[in-house]
């Protein structure tokens, strides 16, 4: 996907507005910001664990998560940030429709001790699935916030080819971080399998679901997990 973003002009300009320098590719640039950061957040803090990181990278980045895990529990957050002057709130029953799977918002009304933002997590039905990935998909917005900051985000499941450029290229930054090679390379220890994997997704990120872990997991593995052997029919 990465490949095919890199020459949508929205991107461009989102790379020149974050100041990542490029030759070509603002994809990258973007990318390697994004780890910058996070590996500051690392060597300030410390990390054991994915799920080490992702509580991490929360409070570095100022936003609470929410989860929304029935109808009752969204209406009840939306009651209570509309009661303290959140306009943005208002209409949360709508705005967290079918394909939309989380919303950030910045507050506008915080008081002390509140963090700047709120991400959103919607968790009813099968969404809860995806509440790993989709968490760092918000993050991904923080983590390449300009300074012309808006102030909702989406996560959208949506046919890649409908998907905006920007939302793509989240799902990317997303993807890099929710199994970060740099912290499962000292777990990566003897061959691979679907046991393992388990084991590790359990261990590591329990929240994440079953296929984002072999996903995240043969990527971020160290060493090759398939070997793929074509050959040619001399017929």
């Amino acid at each position: 996907m990465a490949s095919n973003l890199k020459n949508d002009p929205r991107l461009w300009r989102l790379a020149a507005d974050l100041g990542a320098k490029h030759d070509g590719d603002p994809v990258g640039a973007i990318i390697r910001l994004c780890q910058k950061k996070i590996r500051a957040f690392i060597q300030e803090h410390g990390c054991a664990t994915p799920t080490d990181l992702l509580q991490l990278a929360a409070i570095k980045l100022d936003t609470l998560f929410i989860e929304i895990d029935s109808d009752k529990t969204l209406l009840r957050v939306r009651d209570e940030y509309s009661g303290r002057g959140e306009v943005s709130f208002a209409d949360l029953e709508h705005q967290l429709g079918p394909d939309v799977y989380a919303i950030t918002f910045g507050l506008q009304r915080g008081g002390k001790g509140d963090r700047k933002f709120v991400s959103l997590i919607d968790c009813r039905g099968a969404k809860r699935f995806r509440s790993y990935f989709s968490k760092w998909h918000e993050l991904a917005h923080l983590l390449t916030l300009t300074p012309q900051m808006r102030l909702r985000f989406c996560r959208t499941h949506v046919l890649p080819e409908h998907k905006d450029p920007e939302e793509g290229l989240m799902d990317v930054i997303a993807g890099k971080f929710a199994f970060f090679p740099e912290l499962i390379a000292k777990y990566a220890i003897g061959p691979i399998s679907f046991r393992r994997i388990e084991e590790l997704r359990v261990r590591l990120a329990p929240e994440a679901s079953k296929q984002s872990a072999v996903i995240g997991l043969v990527r971020a593995w160290p060493r090759p997990c398939v070997c793929h052997r074509t050959s040619k029919c001399g017929h």
